[in-house]
């Protein structure tokens, strides 16, 4: 395997995500499909980072031409229809809420950041849910996107401690790099 080849970007991509370097994650999953434009896990990956990041312009982009090569594709068919890989459209906050938690536990951060998206999507602005997406975009490397929700948490709840504490640590890391 070829670092420059499609599989080499691809799991690099996958490395920088774990390591919490989205922004050069995408770089790396777009370079994936360059190379092979059907090789689908690239596809599959940079389509939930854009979910997690709430970048629905690109996501629309590459679920329309992950289906027109791969009409069944499941990962593209679920956001198709309002949904994610990891929730149907039709689960409620609390049951989001609760797959969420199950993905942060895990320190399945990607996930857990678009299962808390859909959450907010679907009306779910509770401090939880606010805290634990700006945690899982922090986690995912994406500060300048998670500020907000801590901030909205704390709108939510102002003694908050949890999500001040997440406030606080998001706003040093973004003053370090």
């Amino acid at each position: 395997m070829s670092a420059n080849s499609a599989t080499g970007h691809y799991f690099f991509a996958r490395w920088l995500v774990d390591q919490g370097r989205g922004t050069e994650a995408v770089t790396h999953l777009a370079l994936a499909i360059e190379r092979s434009t059907a090789y689908m896990p690239p596809r599959v990956t940079l389509m939930n980072l854009y979910a997690a990041r709430g970048d629905q312009p690109a996501l629309e982009a590459l679920v329309e031409s992950t289906l027109t090569l791969a009409p069944s594709d499941p990962a593209a068919t679920a956001y198709f229809n309002g949904g994610t890989p990891y929730s149907d459209p039709a689960t409620d906050g609390e049951g989001l809420w609760d797959q969420g938690l199950a993905f942060t536990n895990q320190a399945r951060h990607l996930e857990a950041a678009v299962v808390y998206r859909q959450a907010v999507a679907a009306g779910g602005t509770t401090a939880d849910i606010l805290n634990n997406l700006g945690w899982s975009l922090g986690q995912l490397g994406f500060l300048d996107l998670a500020i907000p929700f801590f901030e909205q948490a704390l709108e939510h709840r102002p003694e908050f401690s949890l999500a001040a504490n997440n406030l606080n640590w998001a706003k040093g890391q973004l003053g370090a790099q």
